[in-house]
């Protein structure tokens, strides 16, 4: 018999509690210089072994948590049509922060009031509502601070990363699934809350492997995959028309947020998706094509556009653009 005892008057989820992290089919982040990945320890923090690299898995992502920066390292998370927000259903959009409480004793539970009046840094989601925007559940895990970090307002906007966290729901719209990888590299400042610091990103990045269909073999279906990766500042209008250019062509890293999966894991150091089969990784590794609208995904898939990195097509005045009538993301 399985026994459980609760006390307060907290609501539980028994999957959180029950669940197999699927946002790790393909293996969590690994570290190229041989140190160890992310791993959960319960102990207390200053005796805690992984306080700098804890994991923490929740039925909506998981991520590796930065005790001493009080930050994300990365958060793993995966898109299909069932986890996405469609037209017509109920939308929980709510943007109620609160500390994680599941962090092991005496490592500090950042809070909402630890963000105010940072600018022109705010709270970015490593995991956005958008991508789990289905019930409140899942709502107030992806509010928790532990799945926040200081973003630049003008980075976290729809002209620039909120593109790219559209992108990842327009293949889930095509009813494909996305496994993202969102994370952080170098620290560029820290700002006090309480005696405690919080460590400000110098870049964030975001890779994501794109495939046929939900539980799709990758051996034996198409696999599409694509990274970002800019400083955490304001970006310009360096994404301006960003779904309509040939980013292949532009050799200079710092004039492009659009980066293959290589160039990504080679700039922070680690090996992502571990597990997909090699041959695979192999062939999606350098792939900088963006399919421009969400309907050149449903309609042209099939034909692997992004082997041959054609031309974007023309613009078709019948497919609006789909940035547009998106949820607000972050």
């Amino acid at each position: 018999m399985l026994k459980f005892e609760l006390e307060g008057s907290d609501v539980v989820y028994l999957d959180d509690v029950f669940f197999k992290s699927s946002s790790l089919k393909f293996g969590e982040p690994k570290p190229k210089d041989g140190s160890s990945p992310a791993r959960y320890s319960g102990a207390a923090y200053d005796g805690n072994l992984y306080k700098d690299n804890l994991l923490l898995e929740k039925p909506q992502y998981t991520l590796s948590y930065n005790g001493t920066g009080n930050i994300s390292n990365w958060a793993s998370f995966q898109i299909n049509p069932s986890s996405i927000y469609l037209k017509g259903e109920p939308n929980p959009n709510n943007r109620t922060f609160t500390n994680d409480r599941s962090l092991p004793p005496d490592f500090y539970q950042v809070t909402n009031a630890d963000y105010k009046n940072r600018e022109p840094y705010a709270g970015g989601h490593q995991t956005p509502i958008i991508s789990r925007s289905i019930t409140l559940k899942d709502n107030k895990a992806v509010n928790l601070m532990t799945n926040i970090v200081p973003q630049n307002e003008e980075h976290n906007k729809p002209k620039f990363w909120e593109k790219f966290e559209n992108y990842g729901q327009d293949f889930a719209k095509e009813g494909k699934e996305v496994y993202v990888i969102n994370g952080i590299d170098g620290i560029k400042d820290s700002f006090d809350a309480g005696g405690k610091a919080i460590q400000i990103p110098a870049n964030l990045w975001k890779v994501m492997v794109v495939l046929d269909k939900p539980g799709a073999d990758p051996s034996a279906t198409p696999v599409y995959a694509v990274g970002f990766y800019y400083p955490n500042e304001d970006p310009g209008n360096i994404a301006k028309d960003w779904r309509k250019k040939d980013w292949s062509k532009i050799d200079n890293l710092t004039q492009r947020p659009v980066w293959s999966l290589e160039e990504i894991e080679t700039k922070i150091g680690y090996d992502l998706f571990p597990l997909l089969p090699e041959a695979i990784k192999g062939e999606i590794k350098d792939v900088k094509y963006i399919f421009p609208s969400q309907k050149s995904i449903g309609k042209t898939w099939d034909s692997l556009p992004w082997k041959s990195n054609p031309p974007p097509l023309p613009e078709d005045p019948t497919d609006p653009d789909d940035e547009s009538e998106s949820l607000e993301g972050e």
